[in-house]
């Protein structure tokens, strides 16, 4: 948050939070009854898996599809649905890690490959076997022989869908649908169906059809040689799909609503099984909703409860789905100016309603002259005082300026009161919201238990209001790495901030802070095992002024060959093996590395310890199983590799201890 720093008079925030500004009448309606979730990951694998483990606790069956290409893998919503199985996407010669850890929380026993081993090789369905898993593979010579086979496996008892199969978007608009209904989606050329498709159709009995698309997409011809055949079409992909919810309507569970882009087949694919499993309609939508779109939620939205948007911000922006929903009015400036004449113990005192439909950010900006004293405040719904700014000129009547930006806050109703004493002039005060997506702190985050989830190597913004104020990250490392802490600030004074590493337990691990000319601030390198952290960031020096901050964890992966942090004890000492180079790092002046070695049998043992600090020295200790110190060595700056006189030691177990110099890195290998 940043301030207009003439006056540093008092400010105090007893928790950040956000809201969207309306004063008296002018009020942006909320859709307060709507609940808005994202599912997504790094990448579509990921988020195939988040869309999975979010409809399914446990499932037998599984159904696999290509990430890599569409082709084959548009069929397969209704397969998912006969089998209650989610749709999981994979890289073509490797089973996605992501993917395989979903497949064992959900302790999958049989698994559905769609498509051919051009499509997922065989070293997939060894990987799934390796697993334990049953393998079924569903496959044609093509992809619109592969739909037939999927189509044998769901019959047309309930009809059948037709659509192009050099396209993926009309195929997606219905896969939901398709699925709830256990109609199979047969893919087809433009102009003519298919010798096999046409065989299959004459040898199966089916009542009803559906062709998706125009007649440019999928010809007249097509369509005249299905029985009872309805199209379902549109201008473009958006305009189908809208047509599509249309048609089904009555037929929809619109509860629960599911967002896609309609730009890529992926996230919408395993989406499709997850909203079959709802019997729920997907919305696809451009980066602008198109018109129909719009027409489309604004007539069916006050049925809306639940709406999830498969994807992350690349896919499906934040800002595109609020315009869509109408949630709020982004940018939107809002003001008031009154006349105020007022006595000490005659305050002016107004209330401005505030709703915010969505987490996002407040800025304030206030003229107020001729006034001696000024109070601000922010209060909940409940009565509760959020914010406070206080101005107080007991020496004469003045002119105030001042502007309070990035005022974070959580979605709920709130009022801003003003109480103007001893003032005879006039005030003016605007606000301008804006909502915040990925990338932005969420409020309430000031304790372990409501932290926010954060990704290595992904840069958030935050702000600090005041001192009593604490912001709390949290991340998981799936693999032992390093870690520096990186923290950016536009704070050109004394103010700034303290930032600390703490474990799962509310340990601390390493911490420093960051004053107004750093700013552009690391912590120290640490080594980390793979596990849950916590980022706790708070004022410096206690101090009321505002503060904004941009945190990123830069993390790297390590092997085996390197330390773990924490271990600063003899209980905590990395497991080492002799012969092996370990490479380690000292973050600070209080840090210690303790290793412990297991000798098979009676051994001459060699310490060989290199680092690049030419003008530091180095200690290394040793100690027997009893951590009794058995030798001291020394390794001056100017010897960054030196390999140490032999000991002679008893098969047994050893500790090995290293202390040097701050934030550096060595090498240590015990030759035997």
């Amino acid at each position: 948050m940043l301030k207009n720093r003439k006056s540093h008079k008092s400010l105090l925030i007893l928790l950040a939070i956000g809201l969207t500004f309306v004063i008296n009448s002018n009020k942006v309606k909320a859709e307060d009854d709507i609940n808005f979730k994202r599912l997504y990951g790094k990448g579509r694998y990921e988020t195939s898996a988040s869309i999975c483990s979010d409809g399914w606790k446990v499932s037998d069956y599984a159904i696999i599809a290509s990430g890599e290409g569409f082709a084959d893998a548009l069929s397969a919503a209704p397969l998912a649905k006969k089998y209650n199985a989610p749709i999981l996407l994979t890289e073509k010669n490797q089973l996605n890690n992501d993917v395989k850890n979903e497949l064992k929380n959900l302790q999958v026993k049989n698994v559905i490959i769609v498509g051919g081993s051009g499509t997922i090789s065989k070293n997939v369905e060894t990987e799934l076997k390796n697993l334990g898993i049953n393998i079924d593979r569903i496959f044609g010579d093509d992809r619109y022989k592969t739909s037939l086979k999927i189509a044998e496996k769901i019959g047309l008892n309930n009809g059948v869908v037709v659509t192009n199969g050099l396209g993926y978007a009309d195929a997606l608009a219905m896969a939901s649908i398709a699925a709830t209904k256990q109609m199979p989606i047969i893919l087809t050329p433009s102009d003519k169906l298919t010798s096999d498709t046409m065989e299959f159709l004459n040898k199966n009995s089916y009542d009803k059809s559906y062709v998706l698309g125009g007649s440019a997409v999928v010809s007249d011809n097509i369509k005249n040689s299905l029985k009872n055949s309805t199209r379902l079409s549109g201008d473009d992909r958006y305009k189908t799909n809208v047509a599509i919810l249309n048609h089904f309507k009555q037929d929809l569970n619109l509860k629960d609503v599911y967002i896609a882009s309609g730009n890529g087949y992926a996230d919408a694919l395993s989406g499709s099984a997850l909203a079959s499993k709802n019997k729920s309609p997907i919305i696809l939508m451009n980066e602008s909703a198109n018109k129909s779109t719009q027409d489309f939620v604004n007539e069916n939205k006050s049925n809306f409860k639940n709406v999830t948007i498969f994807g992350g911000e690349g896919a499906v922006k934040e800002l595109s789905v609020n315009k869509l929903f109408g949630t709020f009015k982004p940018g939107e400036i809002i003001s008031d100016t009154q006349k105020v004449t007022s006595e000490f113990y005659k305050p002016y005192i107004k209330d401005y309603q505030i709703d915010l439909p969505q987490q996002g950010k407040l800025d304030i900006e206030y003229d107020i002259n001729n006034f001696r004293y000024f109070d601000l405040f922010i209060i909940d719904d409940k009565g509760n005082e959020i914010m406070k700014i206080s101005k107080d000129n007991w020496r004469g009547k003045e002119k105030l300026h001042e502007n309070y930006n990035d005022i974070r806050l959580p979605k709920g109703k709130y009022k801003i009161r003003v109480n103007l004493r001893d003032m005879d002039g006039i005030y003016t005060i605007k606000t301008k919201y804006t909502p915040e997506g990925e990338g932005f702190e969420k409020e309430f985050n000031n304790s372990l238990q409501t932290a926010n989830v954060i990704l290595p190597n992904k840069e958030i913004i935050g702000s600090i209001p005041n001192y009593k104020d604490v912001d709390y990250y949290k991340f998981t490392l799936n693999e032992k790495g390093s870690l520096k802490l990186n923290l950016k600030h536009n704070q050109y004074d004394s103010y700034g901030f303290n930032v600390t590493l703490l474990d799962e337990n509310n340990k601390l691990i390493t911490e420093f802070t960051s004053d107004g000319d750093e700013i552009n601030s690391y912590s120290n390198k640490v080594r980390l095992p793979k596990g849950t952290y916590f980022v706790k960031i708070s004022h410096l020096l206690g101090d009321e002024e505002p503060l904004s901050y941009k945190l990123n964890l830069i993390y790297n992966a390590e092997n085996e060959n390197y330390e773990s942090e924490p271990n600063n004890y003899v209980q905590d000492a990395n497991y080492i093996q002799c012969n092996k180079q370990y490479t380690g790092n000292i973050q600070s002046y209080n840090d210690k590395d303790y290793y412990k070695v297991h000798l098979d049998s009676d051994s001459k043992i060699k310490i060989n310890f290199k680092h690049n600090q030419t003008d530091k020295n180095w200690r290394i200790y040793l100690y027997d199983k009893d951590n009794k110190q058995m030798k001291e060595l020394w390794s001056e700056g100017n010897e960054i590799n030196k390999t140490f006189d032999p000991v002679e030691l008893k098969s047994g177990d050893y500790y090995v201890l290293v202390v040097g110099s701050d934030d550096s890195d060595y090498s240590i290998n015990l030759l035997k």
